[in-house]
């Protein structure tokens, strides 16, 4: 029996979060962005989801200080085909994503993000999205395509979409502080750590 594509209409959520975390290298000092990968339904979510894993954080001597948190709205869907998983390449891996979201970070306001299903989840009756990668808002949508052929982000061969988010707010969260604060979104690398804290 044939594999079966693009069946399955998901349910993206109307809104939802993106949290890129602060890191400090304990070795060398330098500091990192890293986006997390799943679209988060609250800040508290996000923040909890975070500080779960600190100790693991900590153990690679790598140490949390901040983070930029994003409120995403659904703007549109991006078909999705069969290609999408026979004609893969791959070329573009974690690394590909973290550095777009780097530069996501310097005028976050200029880009939309691609959410994609990544598995359906039985228990919940729904997917569980993933926030894929970041695209300049004045893009059509063939930048969404090459993504999607070139990715190595799982998405699960039942979807029959991705969804394109705008990013609406922005907000830094300090580590130390546990505190929220609204940032105008111009330059997220630009927040240090005592601003965020």
């Amino acid at each position: 029996m044939a594999k079966k594509y693009c069946y399955l209409e998901p349910e993206f959520p109307q809104s939802g979060f993106l949290i890129s975390v602060f890191f400090r290298d304990a070795e060398n000092g330098m500091k990192f962005l890293y986006p997390m990968i799943p679209l988060f339904a609250s800040i508290d979510q996000a923040v909890k989801y975070v500080e779960r894993d600190e100790k693991r954080y900590i153990k690679r001597r790598i140490f949390p200080y901040g983070a930029a948190v994003y409120k995403l709205v659904c703007q549109d869907r991006l078909p999705l085909k069969k290609e999408y998983w026979t004609k893969t390449t791959g070329e573009i891996g974690s690394y590909e994503r973290m550095m777009a979201f780097l530069e996501l970070s310097k005028h976050p306001l200029l880009y939309r993000v691609v959410v994609v299903p990544r598995y359906y989840d039985k228990k919940i009756k729904d997917f569980n999205y993933a926030v894929a990668h970041p695209f300049y808002v004045s893009s059509d949508n063939r930048p969404l395509e090459t993504y999607m052929l070139k990715s190595q982000m799982p998405v699960d061969e039942k979807a029959k979409s991705a969804a394109i988010y705008g990013i609406e707010e922005v907000f830094g969260w300090g580590w130390e502080s546990k505190k929220l604060k609204k940032v105008d979104g111009s330059n997220v690398l630009g927040m240090d750590r005592e601003e965020i804290n």
